[in-house]
């Protein structure tokens, strides 16, 4: 991935990327991938299932929509679930980023993380996932702004919840002003 970040660089460098209301849009996903079943990939990614002869390796990347780039893509063991590699692509977001993510990966210390790093996302989350998604559900305002407390580590961050409206515009001050307010959290039904 060294080689990747390098490319990615460049391309920063003399190309103006695009951007979607001031955000770089990133996408997460993950999927298993077959790898062939030999004791050096083995001592990798672990045996295979009991009773499979297929081995499978999990993947996951950040892609950049706008752009068509992959800025980080993993394989590991079947084993490591898609949330944490997921975690693990935020050291490769920069502030504007907007990380997109899908069914499956709305967790309370994920989005705890995200706060922590101080980068925006948006989810796809389930419909009971929380009090203050079931609320807002149930209102049937188009936005609403909400202090949510995550469970775990002491975090207070703010989330943005929506529907049907356009996103706030990202704030353009330096890091180091916005550094007490926290980022801004995209939760779509």
């Amino acid at each position: 991935m060294a080689l990747n970040r390098r490319l990615l660089e460049s391309f920063n460098h003399f190309f103006s990327p695009r951007l979607w209301h001031g955000f770089r849009l990133l996408a997460v996903d993950g999927s298993t991938a077959r790898v062939p079943n030999t004791a050096d990939v083995i001592a990798i990614f672990g045996e295979p299932p009991t009773g499979a002869s297929t081995l499978l390796a999990r993947f996951s990347r950040s892609y950049d929509v706008s752009n068509h780039r992959v800025i980080e893509a993993n394989f590991e063991s079947r084993q490591v679930g898609e949330r944490v590699l997921a975690g693990k692509h935020l050291a490769a977001t920069q502030g504007q980023d907007l990380i997109l993510y899908d069914r499956g990966y709305p967790t309370f210390w994920l989005f705890a993380l995200h706060a922590q790093e101080h980068r925006h996302f948006c989810a796809r989350m389930p419909l009971g996932f929380s009090t203050e998604v079931s609320r807002f559900l149930a209102s049937g305002q188009k936005s609403e702004v909400v202090l949510a407390k995550f469970p775990g580590p002491s975090i207070l961050s703010t989330l943005w919840v929506a529907a049907r409206s356009d996103p706030p515009t990202p704030d353009p001050r330096p890091t180091q002003e916005r550094q007490n307010r926290g980022p801004r959290h995209f939760i779509t039904r």
